[in-house]
């Protein structure tokens, strides 16, 4: 659907003068982790993070990514130095409120070997006003529940068989970023009139919006992207100094998610539904890691954002069940993560 908005739009540039301008190596300190991706320990194996820190894109529910970023945050705090995670499997079994703190409990699930660890984690709240504490957890509601698998960090990265460098081109050059559009002129053309869009689409568009707004993430659509490929690409800027290295794991699944719950909808409407569904939830989500000697260095632009693609392919749906792949690539080419998800959707009434 955004292909479709998109080859209604004018080609706008950037301020940039040159692609070779436009890139840039960035060195600075290590950041300290953004408090929307982190958590804090409050007892052995338990995480938290406050009420305060939740984003929220169709309400009451929290923001999925965000749950999956914090997941495997806490996850990376229980495992021992020296193992990097590798593949991230969530599940969203209730809603998570964002009017109350979030708990992540992790056990270690498996062990193999010497060199791979499995934990699970678990998302609990406990009720406001009853005198709950954490002793109350086992008893609380499931909201959501994730396995993160770690391998130990070779000394030499080209020594690891487990998981191998995966390079190639990805689907959006810096040519079509410097031809790309802002969500905010995507919209813009929508109040104008230039495209003429139902209001529940420029409704999705601003939850977007306001999901990415306090993480500083920008969004950018490609003016003029390949017709009839059955799939939508486009470009999310993270600020540098935001997040780097290794870290870029616990932001991946946030970004991954930052527009999947709008898009499934959009292609719900077009390819299932002749109407906006009144529930959509992602309940099933995915992440594999691959890993480069690179990972994480990067490129960013002048302004000091780092620029990723995000290649995103709605598969389908059948009887009120979607299926998509996310795939995520730096602007060196190299297939950073793949997700895939499922979603759960009702007719609207």
């Amino acid at each position: 659907m955004f292909n479709h908005v998109c080859r209604h739009l004018r080609t706008t540039s950037p301020s940039f003068t040159t692609t070779k301008d436009l890139f840039r190596s960035f060195a600075s300190a290590p950041p300290t982790p953004h408090p929307k991706l982190s958590v804090s320990q409050v007892s052995p194996g338990i995480f938290v993070t406050p009420k305060e820190n939740l984003n929220v894109v169709f309400k009451p529910g929290a923001f999925g990514g965000q749950l999956m970023a914090q997941s495997l945050s806490s996850a990376i705090n229980a495992a021992p130095s020296g193992y990097t995670p590798s593949s991230l499997q969530c599940f969203f079994l209730g809603p998570t409120l964002i009017d109350k703190d979030v708990y992540f409990t992790t056990s270690l699930l498996r062990e193999s070997g010497k060199s791979f660890k499995t934990y699970r984690i678990e998302a609990k709240q406990l009720s406001d006003g009853d005198g709950d504490t954490l002793d109350d957890l086992p008893s609380k509601p499931l909201n959501f529940e994730a396995t993160v698998s770690f391998y130990k960090t070779p000394l030499h990265p080209d020594q690891n068989p487990a998981i191998s460098p995966h390079v190639s081109a990805s689907p959006l050059s810096t040519s079509d970023f410097e031809a790309s559009l802002s969500l905010s002129d995507v919209n813009a053309s929508i109040k104008t009139g230039e495209i003429s869009r139902r209001a529940l689409y420029q409704m999705a568009l601003k939850l977007t919006q306001s999901c990415t707004a306090d993480m500083q993430l920008q969004i950018r659509l490609p003016a003029n992207p390949p017709l009839n490929t059955g799939r939508t690409s486009y470009f999310i800027g993270v600020p540098a100094d935001l997040i780097s290295g290794s870290d870029l794991k616990t932001l991946i699944p946030y970004i991954s998610d930052s527009m999947t719950q709008v898009l499934s909808a959009c292609d719900f409407l077009d390819t299932v539904w002749k109407g906006w569904p009144s529930k959509l939830t992602v309940w099933n989500y995915s992440i594999n890691y691959h890993t480069y000697s690179s990972e994480g260095s990067g490129y960013v632009d002048s302004s000091g954002i780092r620029w990723f693609v995000i290649d995103y392919v709605f598969a389908g749906a059948q009887d009120g069940v979607g299926n998509g792949v996310n795939n995520i690539w730096n602007l060196n080419g190299e297939l950073l993560s793949t997700g895939s998800y499922q979603v759960l959707g009702s007719p609207p009434k």
